[in-house]
């Protein structure tokens, strides 16, 4: 959980959002889950910027309400493609584990989306860096008892996909395909806002992610380390050791936690 005293650098660099007219910070007390922290934004910073990028010599800017509501449609998405579970997990009842393995346009803006909709959804998101082998791919989908994962359209990642389980060890590994940029950003989609029932209150003890260390990769695993992401400030840095965080170069971390907390 996120340090809440005064003396924080969390709290430091959160008065920091404080002159931003379109930016009003979330509550770091614990009270919110992260998929409530998205709704939050969606209410109250829906028109501040989350993305800025550059596509076609022209910069575009993605807004918090585009961002939560292409989260939402994500989510949609995982519903109709995966047996959704009865509920957010408690304490006794682990939620499926849903592995992601992509190569796509925009990487940044659709897997810290997509990765965001699995947790919306009720299930624990698991990237999986492009950059493992077959071999590599199998023991994580083993270790992590992944049954669905989806991966981008192109031969690479399809081929090293197949290889995966064709492997022994691993059973009933459901491939899906990972939804383009348009499919979640698009302009048709974005006329409409997306519906979802209301967030079910999760236990503070589940599972939303499962990492793995790109050091590493097959061998080391994280679901219940905090870490900063990557590059991370020095100051940020020496704040959470000093609380006894342990820190790993996890992969895809700036691309799945840029988006969850407080972002301006």
């Amino acid at each position: 959980m996120v340090p809440t005293d005064s003396s924080s650098v969390f709290q430091r660099l959160i008065s920091q959002t404080a002159s931003s007219p379109t930016f009003a910070p979330p509550p770091l007390d614990g009270s919110l889950t992260i998929p409530e922290i998205y709704e939050y934004h969606l209410e109250y910073n829906g028109d501040h910027p989350l993305f800025l990028y550059d596509f076609n010599d022209e910069a575009v800017t993605v807004q918090w309400k585009q961002a939560v509501h292409a989260i939402r449609r994500a989510a949609r998405i995982i519903h109709r493609e995966v047996q959704p579970p009865p509920c957010m997990p408690n304490k006794t009842d682990k939620a499926p584990v849903i592995a992601i393995l992509a190569v796509i346009g925009r990487r940044f803006q659709v897997l810290s989306v997509f990765t965001s909709g699995i947790i919306r959804a009720g299930f624990t998101a698991f990237p999986i860096s492009p950059r493992n082998s077959d071999v590599g791919i199998n023991n994580l989908l083993q270790k992590t008892g992944a049954k669905y994962m989806f991966i981008s359209r192109d031969s690479a990642m399809q081929g090293m996909a197949a290889a995966a389980l064709e492997i022994p060890g691993v059973d009933g590994v459901q491939l899906l395909e990972i939804p383009t940029f348009d499919a979640l950003y698009g302009v048709k989609v974005l006329e409409e806002p997306v519906f979802l029932p209301p967030v079910v209150k999760q236990n503070i003890d589940s599972t939303v992610m499962i990492l793995h260390s790109s050091a590493q990769q097959s061998s080391s695993l994280c679901s219940d380390k905090l870490f900063g992401g990557a590059p991370i400030q020095k100051i940020v840095g020496d704040d959470l050791v000093a609380k006894g965080v342990k820190l790993y170069p996890f992969y895809g971390a700036c691309v799945n936690t840029v988006p969850l907390t407080l972002t301006a």
